[in-house]
């Protein structure tokens, strides 16, 4: 039993030498997974851009406008200020799926600065076809590259200590784990062995 004890504990102390790699500190990114954040993304900015032309249709009616101008605009402004925002909504909720975390606020920066690009390329085109596609692609693709830029793993690879990422099989500390078990009076210690990640 002490010799089980002394190779365990010999193990986790020489296993970080024995990496022959750096953990990963960002996730691979891939092509499909980045069509599914622009489509979320899209959908999204469609959504609360709904949202936003019916809240602000709903509060100019209940104020004292003069005509019915002063309704077109505020709709039209709740739909300017919901796109955006259900942009990085939509590149958030798919990109963050799995084991992979981005920045919420880097993609809705990036996605209102798409709206802003979008609007600048439109005055310098002078077509009126290309106004509304460049207007309504800018900004799911400044919410996906956002979220892209500031993505990372939501827990890191290697924590257990055989680990199988991308095809490479590392080593590394494991990590560990007390907690109480239902039906048993003492806690049990848990370490994670083995971890595939594809």
């Amino acid at each position: 039993m002490r010799l089980i004890r002394f190779f365990i504990i010999s193990l986790f102390i020489i296993s970080p030498l024995l990496a022959q790699e750096q953990q990963e500190t960002r996730p691979p990114i891939h092509t499909g997974k980045v069509a599914l954040e622009l489509a979320g993304s899209a959908a999204g900015g469609v959504a609360f851009a709904f949202v936003g032309i019916a809240v602000a249709a709903y509060t100019s009616q209940t104020g004292n406008s003069s005509n019915g101008w002063d309704n077109i605009a505020y709709a039209l402004l709740g739909g300017i200020i919901g796109y955006p925002i259900g942009c990085a909504t939509g590149a958030s909720l798919v990109g963050n799926f799995g084991n992979e975390q981005g920045n919420f606020w880097a993609s809705l920066g990036m996605s209102a600065g798409g709206l802003l690009l979008g609007i600048g390329l439109a005055s310098i085109v002078d077509s009126g076809d290309v106004t509304p596609y460049l207007i309504g692609i800018m900004p799911p693709v400044g919410a996906v590259l956002g979220h892209n830029l500031t993505r990372g793993y939501d827990t890191p690879p290697g924590s257990a200590l055989l680990n199988l990422s991308n095809g490479r099989l590392y080593t590394s500390a494991p990590l560990f784990s007390v907690q109480r078990l239902p039906g048993y009076a003492k806690p049990a210690l848990k370490m994670r062995l083995f971890d595939v990640r594809f």
